[in-house]
């Protein structure tokens, strides 16, 4: 399969086949700083087992300026007056197989792995040639997989009474570098006033990537509740694991339905020329993905909160092949 036609097949599609401007939108579409906490603790503990990000105002304007070029190279154009919201985030995800008592490699499960990564990206309004506004998020993802800190992680929340003892044969055991590209469209589908401010919101989304996630997604948005923000601020983050934090300006319930085609995932096949001493093969990847979110959200003292409860369907065939669900946790402030 051709990766590169892949990504930019997604990519034009995901921008809506248009040109556009950005005249007359605002610059600041989230709330600029962030902290996002994921953890099955209490539900599972196997596959995505936690992860946690923090996010900024990425300032550079070197790294700005790229990331313009990266956007303008699709079509999406920025102006002076309005050349959209540029953030970092850094981030860690550490994923096992069910059982983490043994030192075997698990064949047939899930391998160990870990990936630490600093994300840059920018987002725009933009005005499509049919007169639909929509948002552009594009960005770059730099990351390591196979560092020892999802050992120390476990380590430190299972204590003696249940020692993780396979994490010498995780992907790229020892630390490789990844990176990967990614973009995303999205557009309002659908809002009505129900009663004074109790709100229905519907919106949709189209990606891809390229890097050590390849692959496509589309994804559903439906948000009910006491909200007076615009759709665009509850977009999720193209990044594998980690969503946008919605601004939500009272309270609302939220839900989400994900679909992924899978060409390439490095955290289940491995990084060629690493130290990968078990991977998937390629035939044992699941080539498509749903996931499914639902939670709440809200403000307190100007803090922007959300809760959920995400479930993903298996990622890999054969006998240990299963689904698997977390609890997440994000603040957005600024």
């Amino acid at each position: 399969m051709n990766y590169a036609r892949l990504f930019c097949f997604w990519l034009i599609l995901s921008t809506g086949f248009s040109f556009a401007d950005t005249d007359g939108c605002d610059p600041t579409i989230v709330l600029p700083y962030s902290f996002q906490l994921d953890q099955d603790v209490g539900i599972t503990d196997q596959n995505y087992t936690n992860g946690v990000s923090a996010g900024g105002e990425l300032k550079q304007p070197w790294i700005k300026d790229r990331l313009v070029e990266f956007r303008e190279a699709w079509g999406i154009e920025s102006s002076d007056s309005c050349p959209g919201q540029f953030q970092w985030r850094f981030g860690t995800s550490v994923f096992t197989p069910e059982d983490i008592e043994t030192r075997q490699i698990q064949r047939g499960d899930r391998p160990y792995a870990t990936l630490a990564f600093i994300d840059f990206q920018s987002s725009v309004l933009y005005t499509a040639r049919s007169g639909n506004e929509r948002r552009f998020q594009s960005g770059v993802s730099l990351g390591l997989l196979g560092l020892d800190f999802g050992e120390h992680v476990q380590s430190a929340i299972h204590g003696n009474d249940r020692p993780p003892l396979g994490w010498d044969n995780q992907v790229a055991e020892g630390g490789t570098p990844v990176a990967m590209l990614y973009a995303s469209s999205s557009q309002l589908l659908r809002s009505d006033q129900l009663l004074d401010a109790f709100r229905f919101e519907l919106s949709s989304s189209y990606g891809g990537s390229f890097g050590y996630y390849t692959g496509a997604s589309a994804q559903l948005n439906a948000r009910l509740g006491l909200f007076a923000d615009d759709w665009y601020v509850f977009e999720s983050n193209y990044h594998d694991n980690f969503d946008q934090v919605g601004s939500a300006k009272r309270f609302f319930l939220w839900s989400r339905i994900t679909g992924r085609a899978v060409a390439y995932n490095a955290l289940l096949q491995g990084v060629p020329f690493a130290d990968n001493t078990y991977t998937l093969s390629a035939s044992e990847v699941n080539r498509f993905v749903l996931e499914y979110s639902i939670g709440l959200g809200g403000t307190i003292n100007e803090v922007e909160w959300v809760f959920g409860i995400k479930t993903r369907g298996e990622e890999f065939s054969g006998s240990e092949a299963r689904s698997h669900t977390w609890w997440t946790l994000g603040f957005r402030w600024g």
